[in-house]
């Protein structure tokens, strides 16, 4: 019959059995025992290791001897002769224990690491059939028996020992992976924070050029880290003097707004920043700081805005104080927003002094194509007025020629010696009268041309002022009796007398007395006054005459223009030769020659009229304004001095 071990002491063993096993123990027969497992060690460890790999689990299975050898099979082995020789379990503790903790370790489960040792009790009783009988065989298999139940039980327990420490380790080494999780979650939260900023700002200050919206992206995005309670910008002004605040967000802002400090401030953490163009921490803002009140009780950052060639500003950040400084990757940040903010700044200004430029090049250019527009308006207003003047001038100088031409035929055909003495002196009357009005027009051109050069020679003398005006509208009463206009004068006897040159002056005058006449209708007055202006703390005395008129009036554009030479204010298409005819036009150089004379003797000539109206008629009222003591001597000497 076959006989093999159970996995628990023969319980079926008989009386017999019992019997003889209480004759045959003891520690005789554990030595014996002991000592056989230690002479059949050679095999039967190797078998044992074999065994494992054809009949063990299937993780086992997998291993290869050499990887089997390396585990515990021998130190096993030895422990289990000592706990059979001493019948105690001391011997296998340690190395059930060590056999646990690696089995546990490397997720081997309990009934696994049992089959090992099942299968070593059964190559045990195998080999024990094999050298001894049945009945000596079943004797120490029994002795075996309460040893084997040491192990099982060993086992069970360190395995379970060994899986609580594995697990509580396992569970603290994930309570550390969470921990490190969260803190590595938190980290990569600001980390992109950081980067969503740094984006922010880049896409802002790369999408414009306009400072407000620059500084206003940097400030807004630098409030938005945790660490910073107020953010401003401040920028130096184009001197390089100031350091003021150009935009200010966060906690108490109003108390940065409008601030402002001398670059050259040593005392202070912004304005250090700026001039050693690097940045600069404190802590806690110091007392003899000259920002202290603004930041109290505040850590502060300074990071300098790096111009092209100098820095152009200063980025401020604050907080309350506290023992844990900025961070480094938030300064960092700070820093790389500073860099690309200068950079920003730089390209604003060159942007906006490139505006300017182009602003003021575009003004120019206006300028001058108005300039250009009104020289060629002028032109062709000068263009106009010559060809006009050409056109009067011709019929001024052909009419008298005319005359003279037409009186020096009838003396020719008629025969002097055959004309009577009265027929005769008309013609020769009529020939005086053609020259007389040729040498007017010839003066008046000589007049202007000398005007416009500035060679127009006075005779100054003490002149009797109300002589000159009294001869002036004796000569036009003819002139104003043809078209029944009365002139008037008023009192002027007490008038002083001036250095003049009276026959410039009466010739003044007489040409506007005489425009009074031709533009005022029929039936109409001109009336002339004078008084005596005495002389102020930083003005000569000056005599000022007034010659006004009933007549058609003179529009407000033309006011001035009126004193142009070659200017005429009808169309050349009215011109007349005659002195006297309503709105008859002349040459256009009276009223020119006037202005020239009293400009001459340091006075001034201006006209003022409610506007041109032929139908009321507003009149007109010339001013001649003349000093005491004429200025020609101050500017013939200036003259002079320049030649």
């Amino acid at each position: 019959m076959t006989i093999s071990p159970s996995r628990s002491a023969p319980a079926n063993w008989s009386p017999a059995w019992r019997k003889s096993w209480g004759r045959q123990g003891g520690s005789a027969m554990r030595d014996r025992v002991a000592e056989w497992l230690r002479q059949n060690e050679r095999t039967i460890a190797p078998d044992w290791i074999k065994l494992v790999r054809t009949q063990g689990g299937e993780r086992d299975r997998k291993l290869t001897t050499r990887e089997l050898e390396r585990q515990f099979f021998t130190d096993f082995y030895h422990a289990l002769v000592l706990a059979v020789e001493q019948d105690s379990e001391a011997p296998l503790v340690e190395t059930i224990e060590r056999i646990a903790a690696t089995r546990v370790s490397q997720d081997f489960q309990l009934e696994e690491t049992l089959d090992i040792f099942f299968l070593l009790k059964r190559l045990i009783w195998d080999r024990l059939i094999q050298f001894y009988s049945a009945e000596a065989a079943l004797s120490r298999m029994y002795l075996l028996e309460p040893t084997f139940n040491r192990c099982f039980r060993l086992l069970s327990r360190a395995f379970t020992r060994a899986s609580r420490k594995l697990l509580s380790e396992r569970l603290m080494e994930a309570e550390f992976m969470t921990r490190r999780l969260a803190i590595a979650t938190e980290e990569a939260d600001r980390a992109l924070s950081r980067l969503r900023i740094l984006y922010n700002v880049s896409r802002a200050i790369s999408s414009t050029l306009d400072l407000d919206q620059i500084l206003a992206a940097v400030a807004e995005n630098l409030m938005s880290v945790a660490q910073i309670d107020r953010c401003a910008v401040w920028l130096v002004d184009k001197a390089g003097q100031e350091l003021s605040v150009a935009t200010v967000r966060g906690i108490e802002a109003e108390r940065l707004q409008g601030a402002y400090l001398s670059v050259q401030e040593n005392h202070s953490v912004v304005t250090r920043a700026f001039r050693t163009r690097q940045l600069q921490i404190a802590g806690r803002v110091e007392a003899e700081d000259a920002l202290a009140p603004l930041f109290p009780q505040r850590s502060l950052l300074a990071v300098p805005l790096q111009g092209e060639e100098q820095p152009v500003g200063v980025i401020s950040v604050d907080r309350l104080a506290q023992d844990r400084p900025f961070e480094t990757a938030v300064i960092e940040m700070i820093q790389s927003i500073a860099d690309q903010t200068g950079v920003a700044l730089h390209n604003t200004r060159l942007y906006e002094e490139l505006v300017e430029l182009n602003r003021h090049l575009d003004q120019r250019v206006r300028e001058r194509t108005e300039e250009l527009a009104r020289l060629n308006r002028e032109m062709a207003k000068l263009d106009k007025k010559k060809s006009d003047f050409v056109a009067i001038a011709a019929h001024e100088l052909k009419t008298p020629l005319t005359l003279i031409q037409g009186y020096a035929e009838m003396l020719a055909e008629g025969g002097i010696e055959n004309m009577p003495p009265e027929m005769l002196r008309r013609q020769m009357m009529g020939i005086v009268k053609g020259a007389d009005r040729l040498r007017m027009i010839v003066e008046d051109i000589i007049d202007v041309s000398l005007i416009d050069t500035e060679v127009l020679a006075l005779n100054l003398e003490l002149t009797s002022l109300s002589n000159v005006i009294e001869l002036a509208c004796r000569d036009q009463m003819e002139a104003a009796q043809d078209r029944d206009v009365a002139v008037e004068m008023e009192p002027c006897q007490d008038l002083p007398y001036i250095e003049a040159d009276a026959l410039r002056l009466h010739q003044v005058l007489s040409n506007i007395i005489g425009n009074a006449i031709k533009y005022t209708p029929d039936g109409g007055r001109v009336r002339v006054s004078a008084r005596h202006i005495p002389s102020q703390a930083d003005q000569p005395d000056f005599v000022e005459i007034v010659i006004s008129d009933t007549g058609v009036g003179i529009d407000l554009d033309e006011q001035e223009r009126i004193f142009d030479k070659f200017y005429r204010v009808e169309s050349p298409d009215l011109h007349s030769s005659s002195k006297t005819r309503f709105m008859g036009g002349g040459p256009g150089l009276g009223l020119a020659i006037a202005k020239g004379i009293v400009e001459a003797h340091g006075g001034r000539i201006w006209v003022e009229s409610e506007g041109y109206d032929p139908v009321r008629c507003p009149g007109s009222h010339f001013h001649i304004l003349l000093p005491v003591r004429s200025a020609w001597e101050d500017f013939r000497g200036r003259e002079t001095a320049k030649d």
